[in-house]
Formats: C-alpha cells, structure tokens, sequence
C-alpha cells in the first residue's frame, strides 16, 4: 500500500494506493505550500513562510463548481444525406442561471463543431408544453421548426 501522508511516502505490501487531493485523510496544508515555497525557490524568490500561504488553499473543488446547465449532441450518419447530421437530445439549464445567456452559448458551440464536422444539419425536439418552445427560445437563437414532419414513437413498455 502507498500512503500519502503529510510529508513522506511509505510503500507498504499490498496493491492500493491512496490519494488524498482534498484534505479528506490529512491536512493538505504542508504539501501545497511546501509546493509553492520550493517552486518560488527555484524562481529565485525568497518563498513566504507556510502560513502566509494559507489563502491558496481552497475548499474541495466540488463545493467551488456546481452544474448549471449541459448539452448533449449525437453526431449521427444519415444514409440519405451524404453527411453526418447532428441530433441535440438534451440542452438544461438550472432555473436560476436561465436568462443569462448558457443555453445560447451551448447551442452557438454545437453549432460550430457541426460546421466543423461539414454537418448537413442540426436537429432537436422541444416539447410545446415546455418553457423553451413557450418563450420561442430555438427560434430565436435561428432554429427553423418543421411544420411538414410529425414525430413519431413506438411505445415498447
């Protein structure tokens, strides 16, 4: 087994190894700003003591970062088209980050790799009934709603 602990690793007989990135089994304070010292050292700096280093230390990186919105894009072959065509399953954003701009810009991204990709087209499904399709939102960002195709499904269960 490989233990990280605060300053030396020991190598013990067994097969795991533990890494310890957030302060979750030790205190990660002396391997970061023993970090930082050794790399100002090298610059030539006089490195600060440990406890003025302190503010770069930070929470883990999960309570910093929360998911606010994604898109998921399949890029799909389409036997009568001569080029690949891009189907948009899911575009969410949370409620409170709505308004500000994250779903255009996830749209305007697919949109560019599918011009990379010398995509023949984009497509989606935006049920009538939901926020989106009320306030217009694909039409507005340049999305053409096809009024000749209806949708259909084979329910199976």
């Amino acid at each position: 087994m490989l233990l990280i602990t605060n300053y030396e690793l020991r190598i013990m007989s067994a097969s795991t190894i533990l890494f310890d990135l957030d302060g979750t089994l030790t205190d990660p304070k002396p391997g970061i700003t023993r970090c930082i010292q050794f790399a100002l050292s090298e610059l030539g700096h006089r490195p600060p003591d440990a406890d003025e280093l302190h503010w770069c230390i930070g929470p883990p990186i999960k309570d910093r970062f929360s998911l606010i919105g994604y898109i998921t894009v399949h890029w799909l072959p389409c036997p009568f088209r001569p080029k690949l065509q891009g189907y948009i399953s899911e575009l969410f954003i949370q409620k409170t980050a709505r308004g500000q701009g994250i779903g255009k810009t996830l749209l305007a991204t697919v949109i560019s790799e599918a011009k990379i990709r010398e995509c023949s087209g984009l497509m989606l499904l935006n049920h009538k009934e939901r926020e989106s399709y009320q306030r217009e939102f694909y039409r507005k960002q340049g999305w053409l709603e096809r009024e000749t195709v209806a949708n259909f499904i084979y329910p199976l269960i």
